[in-house]
C-alpha cells in the first residue's frame, strides 16, 4: 500500500498557492485538510496525510516555496517517478 499524496499537479497548485495568496496560507495554518481540498485534493487523501507532514508551523517563506514549484514545474522533474539506489549485495552464481 502506497502513502497518500498528491497529484503532480496539486503539488504545484499548492506551493503556488502558499506563495502568492497571504489568505490562503492563513487558511492553510488554521486548517491544513481543509486547505488542500481547495487545490483538488480529496478529503480521504487530505485526512490520510500524516499530520507531521502537513504542520503549519514548518512552513517555508513565500520564495521558497515559489521555487519548489518552479523545480516540479520542470517537464523533466515531473516526468521522474522514481529513483532508488540498489546496493549490490554478495552473489554465489560466479559466471553465471
Amino acid at each position: 500500500m502506497s502513502a497518500p499524496g498528491l497529484t503532480p499537479q496539486q503539488a504545484v497548485d499548492f506551493l503556488r498557492r502558499l506563495s502568492g495568496d497571504d489568505a490562503y496560507r492563513r487558511r492553510f495554518e488554521q486548517s491544513p485538510v481543509e486547505a488542500l481540498q481547495e487545490v483538488g485534493v480529496s478529503a480521504a487523501v487530505a485526512q490520510a496525510i500524516p499530520p507531521a507532514a502537513i504542520d503549519p508551523s514548518t512552513l517555508a517563506d513565500a520564495a521558497t516555496l515559489n521555487s519548489l514549484a518552479d523545480a516540479l514545474s520542470d517537464e523533466s522533474v515531473r516526468n521522474l517517478r522514481c529513483m532508488c539506489m540498489v546496493i549490490p549485495g554478495p552473489s554465489l552464481g560466479f559466471g553465471k
